[in-house]
């Protein structure tokens, strides 16, 4: 397993640029699966998560209203908070180091997209973040609701829109852990690959993520998060291209 060597602030967060965690996705999915290097493919990110970073992997409910799709849990702990959807009640439950936990809605089939960038996203947590608990129940910074080593992830766009000068350690920790989430699904040399296929994409993106959410198995808004990230269909809005995707979709099963 490639381990990434970091530099940590006095915090325990790295620091990386975008060129950094670029760097750290090709070399971890050239190490778990160099053909998705070659041919643009789906990662299998759930065997990824088990048995590439070998954690411990829990479907449970997080919260009451789905506040939570997922958290990485750094230590052993006797509580973790779950929610007890029979009993209508929070409960603890003793974990294991090492435990990435999924919430269970997102077993749906209508939810795969965002089951698959969850867990990528609890991935990044896993690969970077070591560093922000120091020991058991030690959390560096005021993390949400982090009394116990454990990361909690709110259900958001996979983009942060604010101005990163303005970033809070939380804002900076769900940025890197989204970024390096959007390389592993879809690595830089296989995206420019298929995007090599359409020529006019900075000008009309449709067919192109059309098909990057076909043959990666992310979704529309993955897509388009990650050819902004690397300086193509940088105009288009969101909302033109998840109305744009559904126009082309309905035309292609006409």
């Amino acid at each position: 397993m490639f381990i990434p060597s970091l530099r940590l602030n006095d915090k325990g967060i790295p620091i990386l640029s975008k060129e950094d965690i670029e760097e750290i996705a090709f070399r971890i999915v050239k190490d778990y699966n160099p053909e998705s290097l070659v041919k643009p493919q789906p990662i299998d990110i759930e065997s990824f998560a088990e048995f590439y970073l070998k954690t411990e992997i829990e479907y449970k409910y997080l919260s009451s209203d789905g506040r939570f799709l997922g958290m990485y849990l750094y230590n052993n702990s006797e509580k973790v908070i779950i929610y007890d959807e029979k009993g209508q009640k929070a409960e603890y439950l003793p974990s294991k180091a090492r435990t990435i936990f999924i919430d269970t809605s997102l077993l749906e089939e209508e939810n795969d997209h965002r089951l698959r960038y969850t867990f990528a996203h609890e991935c990044g947590h896993a690969i970077l973040h070591t560093g922000v608990f120091n020991s058991r129940n030690n959390c560096n910074y005021n993390y949400r609701m982090a009394s116990e080593p454990i990361i909690q992830c709110r259900k958001t766009k996979v983009e942060c829109f604010k101005d990163y000068t303005k970033w809070s350690d939380t804002d900076r920790v769900e940025w890197q852990a989204n970024y390096l989430a959007s390389a592993i699904l879809l690595p830089k040399r296989t995206v420019l690959t298929l995007a090599s296929e359409y020529p006019n994409a900075n000008l009309d993106p449709i067919p192109l993520i059309y098909d990057m959410v076909k043959t990666f198995n992310v979704s529309v808004a993955a897509s388009l998060y990650r050819l902004k990230s690397l300086g193509i269909a940088k105009n288009s809005s969101y909302s033109y291209v998840v109305d744009g995707v559904k126009e082309f979709e309905n035309l292609n099963n006409m």
